[in-house]
C-alpha cells in the first residue's frame, strides 16, 4: 500500500514538474 502511494506521489510531483516547464515556456515565448 505505502509503496503504490509513494510511486502515485513521485509520479503527481514529475508531472507539476513537467506543467511548470511548459509555463515557463510558454511565458519565455510571450516575454
Amino acid at each position: 500500500e505505502l509503496s503504490i502511494a509513494n510511486s502515485e506521489l513521485i509520479f503527481q510531483n514529475k508531472e507539476k514538474e513537467k506543467r511548470a516547464a511548459e509555463l515557463v515556456i510558454a511565458n519565455t515565448e510571450l516575454a
